[in-house]
């Protein structure tokens, strides 16, 4: 069983400590006249997963599924972190923001098209992380949509 210090490690190991891609390369295309988008990509731009913290990451945790394949490779690992916390304040709503960003949110063309993009540039070593952090959600949290992603991914490998 995981602990959140050991899958913190795997996330460390998986992700690495780069900067996030400049502010251009972002945003997926219909997103990027979106205000709120726009400001996530201004706070995240140019900068490392590990600089981001936890308020920023609430604050703009609605435009996750507004990044591309590059911008979400780069911050979604300070997002897996924020979610293994027991913060009262912001971690219920960063572990379901967490996991909105990892499907479609609807089977509309435009959310899995953009979904697609969004997933596209993650290894198979960080999709094998974020599947032990979704096991931990499900069991720690009892997130069962944690569970119901999982299994989804699963069927999908």
């Amino acid at each position: 069983m995981s602990t959140p210090d050991a899958l913190e490690t795997k996330i460390r190991a998986a992700f690495p400590d780069r900067p996030a891609p400049r502010s251009e390369a972002m945003l997926q295309a219909p997103y990027t006249n979106n205000d709120d988008a726009l400001e996530m990509r201004a706070a995240f731009a140019n900068r490392p997963w590990t600089e981001l913290d936890r308020r920023e990451l609430f604050r703009h945790r609605q435009m996750l599924t507004a990044l591309t394949g590059a911008g979400y490779q780069a911050v979604l690992p300070a997002y897996l972190v924020a979610a293994l916390t027991d913060d009262p304040r912001h971690g219920a709503d960063l572990r379901q923001y967490v996991l909105y960003g990892l499907d479609a949110l609807s089977d509309s063309e435009v959310h899995v098209a953009t979904a697609r993009e969004r997933l596209s540039q993650l290894t198979a070593e960080q999709r094998g992380v974020i599947a032990d952090v979704l096991a931990y959600l499900a069991r720690t949290w009892r997130m069962q949509d944690a569970a119901a992603l999982l299994a989804k991914w699963s069927r999908a490998a």
